[in-house]
């Protein structure tokens, strides 16, 4: 948690020093949106390992593995969706928290980078719970700083060196992300993994859906909720702290 809060950190400081009071305006608007999706990804991610636990401490390693593919085909569905709902409802999302001009302008620029991120801002929030729960916690913790690392450097890249505003600090994110993602992914396949994976393995169980949703949803609601506090807030300020 402390190196997925990184990330944001990181993109405020580089968006404050080099972008001012309009990046950090835009990118806090454009927070509940991004909220909502490591939300989708967190339940995907907590409600799969939780369950392939459940499979290999019934000593199933058959059922782990289905688990384990279904949850990863999930997210692989579930990414175009999240992808056609940004691309209709991004603009309406930012107008109702109170943005305009420059602000508005801003956050849509980091919002159009995740129409086509998105699939790794859903993997790298759920693969390292994933990694966890293969009894690989050390392999998802360097995953995690490896991706702190290369979001700080594609920052200053970006933001300072190239001056790509909020596109830069959406496009280094997502670079790192997709590094978390498919290194993580890429795990399963090795001789490392205890729940190893092949192609086969890829079938979809979708007895098993209900049962990864009902098991993660309580992280989606923790980051809904908190989404839902900041967009309010967001949409206050606006209207009243002129």
């Amino acid at each position: 948690m402390l190196v997925n809060g990184l990330y944001q950190v990181v993109d405020g400081i580089f968006i404050g020093q080099y972008m001012g009071g309009d990046g950090l305006a835009g990118i806090n608007v454009a927070w509940p949106v991004i909220s909502v999706i490591l939300g989708l990804g967190m339940m995907i991610g907590v409600g799969t390992g939780a369950l392939a636990s459940i499979k290999q401490g019934e000593s199933d390693l058959v059922g782990a593995k289905q688990a384990l593919a279904t949850g990863l085909m999930a997210l692989l569905a579930l990414s175009p969706v999240v992808a056609v709902l940004l691309w209709q409802y991004a603009d309406k999302m930012i107008l109702i928290q109170g943005a305009q001009g420059r602000m508005y302008d801003l956050a849509m620029q980091y919002l159009d980078i995740l129409i086509v991120g998105g699939v790794f801002t859903l993997g790298s929030i759920a693969v390292p719970f994933l990694l966890r729960n293969d009894d690989s916690p050390n392999m998802a913790t360097i995953l995690m700083v490896l991706g702190a690392v290369i979001n700080i450097v594609l920052d200053y890249w970006f933001i300072a060196i190239l001056d790509w505003e909020l596109t830069g600090a959406a496009v280094a994110t997502a670079i790192a992300q997709a590094v978390v993602t498919v290194l993580g992914v890429g795990y399963f396949f090795t001789s490392k993994a205890k729940m190893r994976l092949s192609l086969r393995d890829f079938r979809f169980q979708w007895p098993l859906l209900p049962k990864i949703f009902s098991i993660g949803i309580a992280s989606f609601f923790m980051y809904a909720y908190g989404s839902f506090m900041v967009a309010l807030h967001n949409a206050l300020f606006a209207e009243y702290g002129r």
